[in-house]
This record gives structure tokens, C-alpha cells and sequence, in this order.
């Protein structure tokens, strides 16, 4: 669809305040015309330069802010990983898993016991510290590594 016909703004209805706003916005400004070049689309880089081309990695750059790298970052993020593992790994260290625990305080009707051992109730700290089924497989492959 254009957004010009006749010399005249032409825009579909707004299904979102943020959509209605840049409406508002674009009608504030002038109708491209032939006569000043055509109309094209820039993308802003890192820099602040308006360029041709699109960049994924300058556009993560602007829209993500920067924090300290934390300590175990490169046992997480490595180039050998698999993103899937990684991801999974980064959520473990940062105490996000969606466990029992964080499902039931999200609403979600679930049991609260543990699957694996049926004990007490799942959360990340028992899953990961307290569970004698998860303390049997840690010993059972980090014994031979370092052990």
C-alpha cells in the first residue's frame, strides 16, 4: 500500500495508540515529492550516520545495553556450543528456569513435588543442589572428570 495518493497522506486506521502517535507524527511532515529525489529507506547505524544498508549486528548494538561480562560467561557462550544448551545453561545461572516453584507463582496448575525424586518440592535450588536423584547423576559425571 502507498502512504501517498493524490499529493495527500494515506493511511490505513491505527490498531494502536504507539501506531496513532507515528501517524500523528508522519502527518507533520512533508509529503515526499519526486522533485526533492526519490524516497528510500536509511537505516541509522551506531555512529548516528543515516547508510543504505541494513545491519542486524548494528541495530542489536544501538538497541542493547552493555553490562559487565559476569564470570562464567565463557562456559556458557563458547564457539563449539549449541545455542539450544547455551541458552539453557545461561537460564541455570541466573536462576530463571521455569521450575515448579515459578509455574505455580505464575498461576500455572502444576504439582509442586519434585519428578525425579518425589520428596520435596521442585525449585531450582533443590533441583540443582538438594535432589539426591540430580546429586547421583552429578556424581556419577563429574566424579570421573574430577574426581
Amino acid at each position: 500500500m502507498e502512504a501517498v495518493r493524490e499529493g495527500n497522506w494515506y493511511l490505513s486506521s491505527a490498531r494502536s495508540d504507539t501506531i496513532q502517535n507515528l501517524q500523528i507524527l508522519l502527518t507533520t511532515m512533508a509529503i515526499p515529492a519526486e522533485e526533492r529525489g526519490p524516497d528510500v529507506f536509511l537505516w541509522r547505524s551506531a555512529a548516528g550516520n543515516y547508510l543504505p544498508s541494513f545491519s542486524s549486528k548494528g541495530t542489536w548494538e544501538q538497541l542493547w545495553q552493555k553490562t559487565q561480562t559476569v564470570p562464567w560467561s565463557d562456559v556458557v557462550w563458547f564457539h563449539q556450543t549449541i545455542p539450544r544448551t547455551s541458552f539453557t545453561l545461561w537460564l541455570v545461572f541466573l536462576s530463571r528456569l521455569p521450575t515448579r516453584d515459578r509455574l505455580r507463582v505464575w498461576g500455572m496448575n502444576v504439582q509442586a513435588i519434585c519428578p525425579l525424586c518425589s520428596l520435596e518440592k521442585e525449585s531450582h535450588g533443590h533441583l540443582f543442589f538438594s535432589c539426591s536423584y540430580s546429586a547421583a547423576l552429578w556424581n556419577l559425571f563429574a566424579l570421573p572428570i574430577y574426581g
